[in-house]
């Protein structure tokens, strides 16, 4: 594991975001976390794919731009690439029609659909794709990613931390 920061303080995390860095990100919600795909324009602004839950059991695709840091819920993000002769519209043409829909590979480490199986959809696409070099979207999301988020929650819903930042062991 490479560690790119340890716990910082709130907001002053724009030192390790740069345009271009693509992470799997994980923000602290009502259930647990909510799972998304970040990629910086800037150290403080990205944008976010993610599956979103419109009604239980509804899921569709969003992808908008908006400011990642400062951000009060982002507890862990896990680079896993950098966006080279790819543009973000060519990346959202690639995720948008990603299946809403779990997989069989996924069927026995998350047992439904949600935003974490997006997530490791996603990764699997852009790694098909050349986009990035990550072959095992599942250490990522479910060892990675959750790891730190689940490490650091109490830190970020008790107000006296900053999210992790973390470089992948499964991505080059």
């Amino acid at each position: 594991m490479t560690v790119v920061t340890a716990l910082f303080s709130r907001p002053t995390t724009t030192d390790f975001f740069a345009a271009g860095d693509i992470y799997a990100t994980a923000f602290v919600a009502a259930n647990g976390f909510h799972y998304t795909l970040s990629i910086m324009q800037d150290t403080q602004t990205c944008t976010r794919y993610h599956a979103s839950e419109l009604a239980k059991g509804h899921f569709v695709f969003e992808a908008r731009d908006e400011t990642l840091v400062p951000s009060l819920t982002l507890c862990a993000a896990v680079k896993i690439g950098n966006v080279q002769k790819n543009s973000v519209e060519q990346i959202t043409a690639l995720l948008k029609p990603i299946p809403m829909t779990l997989p069989d590979c996924d069927l026995t480490t998350d047992g439904y659909f949600r935003c974490r199986v997006w997530l490791k959809k996603a990764i699997r696409v852009l790694d098909k794709d050349g986009v990035i070099s990550c072959s095992n979207a599942e250490a990522v999301v479910n060892g990675e990613l959750r790891k730190y988020a689940e490490e650091n929650s109490e830190a970020i819903t008790g107000g006296t931390g900053g999210p992790k930042v973390y470089v992948s062991q499964h991505s080059s």
